[in-house]
């Protein structure tokens, strides 16, 4: 037995996800469903990876088993990967701002329609699919199976108040 660093961080994470879904059992059923529903599994993963650092039972393993997560091969300069990084931002910031003028119901087909045909150069018709997948399985969990409420928009708050 040894506590690493890898131990106290499983300790860390496990005592904070327990803390969540005790802080959320009394809450109201809508309320407490999603803190619960993450806080449960991050709790017994993270008592998992404590236990694993703490025995030891997995050195060796990770070095073979860990995954890659460059996100380049290293061949491209450094102003093509930092113009790359940009766009992505300036497309999730744009995400944003969609959000607070129109509403998430209605931003995310906006917003995917776009991405797919603008910067995935994706035909019409898988675009169109996929931004209606999107708007599906946004409007089915969200709106139908849960019924959380979404703000209206900027634009759609100032329509009616006039």
């Amino acid at each position: 037995m040894k506590f690493n660093g890898g131990a106290a961080m499983g300790l860390f994470v496990a005592g904070i996800s327990l803390a969540v879904v005790i802080t959320a059992a009394g809450w109201p059923f809508k309320t407490a469903l999603f803190p619960v529903a993450i806080g449960v599994p991050v709790f017994l993963m993270a008592l998992t990876e404590f236990l694993i650092n703490l025995t030891g039972k997995g050195e060796g393993v990770g070095d073979a088993a860990g995954f890659d997560f460059k996100l380049s091969d290293g061949d491209g300069d450094s102003r093509t990967a930092l113009f790359r990084t940009l766009r992505i931002f300036g497309w999730i910031f744009g995400f944003f701002v969609l959000i607070l003028l129109v509403g998430f119901p209605i931003a995310i087909p906006i917003f995917f329609l776009s991405f797919f045909k603008i910067y995935g150069k994706e035909s019409w018709k898988l675009s169109i699919g996929l931004s209606a997948v999107a708007w599906a399985s946004f409007y089915g969990l969200f709106v139908w199976l849960l019924n959380v409420p979404f703000r209206e928009g900027w634009v759609f708050s100032l329509l009616f108040i006039f």
